[in-house]
């Protein structure tokens, strides 16, 4: 290879991984479900990931957050029928940084 070939490709590999959190790639459904199971598991939201998994029952991506944050973010819909630690159960949400899977905001009991 020449010179002249690898220098313009140095450069855009080094773009390309100095590149800021906010222009990489989203997390994938799959790997969101993941991170919003792993934050919800424990009481009342199901002891085992599978439990936790049939609580949830939407996700989408959105641009911008119900948290107003201006992040991109994943929206988890969360349903739980009435048990003893909540007798009304509940309907909320579970808001996640979309780049990190991280926590932004909760319309849930028992999260804040």
């Amino acid at each position: 290879m020449t010179t002249k070939f690898l220098a313009p490709v140095t450069v855009a590999v080094g773009l390309l991984l100095s590149a800021p959190a906010s222009a990489r790639a989203d997390l994938g459904a799959p790997a969101a479900k993941r991170a919003a199971i792993a934050i919800l598991i424990g009481d009342p939201y199901g002891r085992t990931a599978a439990q936790v998994s049939r609580n949830i029952v939407g996700q989408q991506r959105l641009t911008d957050d119900v948290c107003h944050t201006g992040k991109r973010v994943w929206k988890f819909h969360v349903v739980l029928r009435p048990s003893t630690t909540l007798p009304d159960g509940a309907d909320g949400y579970l808001v996640l940084d979309a780049a990190t899977g991280k926590f932004v905001c909760a319309g849930l009991p028992l999260l804040d």
